[in-house]
C-alpha cells in the first residue's frame, strides 16, 4: 500500500523480480518493466496485493496510498460484492459493500474514501463515512 525503492534481484519470462527484504521477492510485471532496467538497479515501486494474494509491483502512481483520504470515481458496482473505484491503476480498489455504510452508489459517481489495508485480507480497501449527504435532486419544472 506504499511506494518502496527495491533492488532488481532478476529477470523472468513474467517480468522482473525485485527484493522486498526479509527473504521475499516482489514481482513486477512485464507490462512495467522498462528496457533501461538491469539486475542490481534501484526502482521505484508501489507494492499491492493482488487478486491471488501475492505482492505485486507496479510502476503506476496510485492516487492514493494506505492510511490516506481521497475522492475517487465510481467505475463499476457489483451488488453484494461492493463498488470498484478508479484510483490510478490497472487493478481498481475495491469498497467493500459493508464499509459503503448508506450510500447509494452509482457508476460516475465519486467518493470520499480512506484507504487502508485490511487486517483479514492483507489487502488494499476503501471506507466511507456511514451517513451521506443528500444526493442533490434535478428540480422538477
Amino acid at each position: 500500500g506504499h511506494f518502496n525503492t527495491l533492488t532488481i534481484l532478476e529477470k523472468s519470462p513474467h517480468g522482473l523480480y525485485l527484493d522486498a527484504g526479509t527473504s521475499k521477492r516482489v514481482r513486477l510485471p512485464n507490462a512495467f518493466v522498462t528496457p533501461s532496467m538491469q539486475i542490481g538497479d534501484l526502482i521505484r515501486v508501489f507494492i499491492y496485493k493482488d487478486s491471488n494474494d501475492r505482492l505485486v509491483a507496479t510502476t503506476q502512481t496510485p492516487l492514493v496510498e494506505a492510511d490516506q483520504f481521497a475522492y475517487l470515481e465510481v467505475v463499476d458496482v457489483k451488488a453484494g460484492i461492493g463498488i470498484f473505484l478508479d484510483w490510478g491503476l490497472d487493478k481498481h480498489l475495491l469498497l467493500p459493500h459493508r464499509e459503503q455504510g448508506d450510500w447509494d452508489f452509482r457508476v460516475g459517481d465519486g467518493a470520499v474514501v480512506a484507504v487502508y489495508v485490511d487486517a483479514y485480507s492483507q489487502r488494499m480497501v476503501a471506507s466511507t463515512p456511514s451517513t451521506p449527504s443528500p444526493r442533490p435532486r434535478k428540480a422538477r419544472l
